[in-house]
């Protein structure tokens, strides 16, 4: 209702009754009806100056132009209380969704770093040079595969980056 009280001739800030309930009413909601309510009736100040613009002389057309000039600083205006609307309600949510998300990513790599070990990171970025393979096959002549494959891990763990710079990746 507080809408009603809105002076046609643009004095909404000058208004000493709207001025002292600026803090009761003015939150993002009655910006947004503001705003359309500005916007709407600059469209139909618009079309009437466009209904008798073969009448028209040139201060009326000044004034034309500043009506549009207006309705493009609403339009500013509009899109970014708007984006703001969206940001006050998501971004909260957002946060604590990326927080949450990113927190169960890690424990679940975690717990299982060693099988990310053996089957991403050693294709990926553990491909060890032919010459170390020979000085590696050269020491596990005597011992068995599986000491084999522990000792080309270990040389690959040298090679890897830690595991938490990758896990929001995943």
């Amino acid at each position: 209702m507080y809408l009603l009280t809105i002076n046609k001739n643009k004095k909404f800030f000058n208004n000493k009754r709207i001025y002292q309930k600026r803090e009761q009413y003015f939150n993002f909601n009655s910006n947004v009806h503001i705003t359309i309510y500005l916007f709407l009736s600059h469209k139909i100040a618009k079309f009437r100056n466009f209904a008798k613009k073969k009448e028209m002389k040139d201060y009326e057309a000044e004034e034309n132009m500043k009506i549009r000039n207006h309705t493009y600083i609403l339009y500013v205006q509009y899109i970014v209380i708007s984006i703001r609307y969206f940001f006050e309600i998501l971004n909260i949510k957002l946060i604590l969704l990326i927080f949450i998300i990113y927190i169960i990513i890690i424990i679940i790599f975690k717990n299982t770093s060693k099988f990310l070990y053996q089957n991403i990171f050693i294709f990926n970025s553990c491909k060890t040079p032919k010459v170390r393979k020979k000085k590696l096959r050269t020491k596990a002549k005597g011992l068995k595969k599986e000491n084999f494959v522990k000792l080309n891990k270990q040389y690959c763990e040298e090679l890897k980056i830690p595991l938490f710079f990758f896990s929001p990746l995943f």
